[in-house]
């Protein structure tokens, strides 16, 4: 039986996540989808709640910080604005909206959901205060942008990308040409 790596059950555990929510995320259930034994789960994980924070930092690094590495790589704020707004989109149907409801429910999860809102919030707000804009009219801007990103995928029908990303930009030039008008 091939080795799995630790990424790859924190991975299925993503997966399994986002297509059934985080009551179905238990060790015999990722075993069965990995094919793989109980020994090599407990290879890389002590228990089921170590693998469940495991699986929250692992989400909080792939979701946030790969994502603000990736917009970092922009020369300008608008291409920093524009990386992260593709990215973002790409991502748009990950197990974001499965680890808010776990986050109800558990306090670590709520924890880990309260910090990454606040770095996203607070990188955006720092991108649009890298263009001019003043910090107040900045801040509003990233809450108005990144509550438009969560709030969006509670829509059913879900939104397209290219939708969403229409929105995104007209918030930006919204907050741009109020900015220009005072």
């Amino acid at each position: 039986m091939a080795r799995t790596s630790r990424e790859t059950w924190l991975d299925e555990g993503l997966q399994l996540l986002r297509k059934s929510g985080i009551d179905q995320v238990r060790i015999d259930t990722l075993c069965s989808r990995l094919e793989m034994t109980k020994g090599s789960f407990y290879h890389h994980f002590k228990n089921h709640q170590t693998y469940l924070e495991a699986l929250l930092e692992y989400w909080e690094h792939k979701y946030t910080s790969q994502f603000i590495d990736y917009a970092e790589q922009g020369n300008t704020p608008l291409e920093k604005i524009e990386r992260l707004n593709t990215i973002a989109l790409s991502a748009y149907d990950d197990p974001e909206v499965h680890i808010r409801a776990w986050a109800v429910i558990d306090t670590q999860a709520k924890d880990t959901i309260a910090r990454v809102d606040q770095r996203r919030t607070d990188y955006l707000t720092k991108l649009y205060r890298d263009l001019d804009i003043p910090a107040e009219q900045a801040l509003v801007t990233a809450r108005v942008i990144y509550a438009t990103l969560i709030g969006s995928q509670y829509i059913l029908p879900q939104l397209k990308p290219k939708d969403l990303h229409e929105m995104f930009n007209l918030i930006a030039t919204l907050s741009t040409q109020s900015k220009l008008e005072k």
